[in-house]
């Protein structure tokens, strides 16, 4: 969605001011200003969470570190061995 959008731009009007124009040509949205890879990686968990995918962000984080430091065929075995193993947890519960 644009900022600027005109469905929208009476409500930001009244909210921001008159500079709203100014503010969107001033505003950075490379996202260059910080780290996001936490926020990224907590979001991935609870969208795959939403999805039925049980999985929480240490072990979310917990794969990244292997597949950084792993070569991708050890990687890719111990990821297949866990994938099974909470499917079958899935059945039981």
């Amino acid at each position: 969605m644009n900022i600027t959008d005109r469905k929208y731009f009476q409500e930001y009007h009244e909210q921001i001011g008159k500079d709203i124009e100014k503010l969107a040509a001033n505003f950075d949205f490379k996202e260059q200003t910080g780290n996001l890879s936490y926020a990224t990686q907590a979001s991935a968990v609870y969208s795959a969470n939403i999805e039925g995918n049980r999985i929480d962000l240490n072990t979310f984080g917990g794969l990244n570190f292997l597949l950084k430091n792993l070569n991708r065929r050890k990687y890719y075995k111990k990821l297949i061995t866990w994938l099974r193993l909470t499917n079958g947890c899935k059945k039981i519960v």
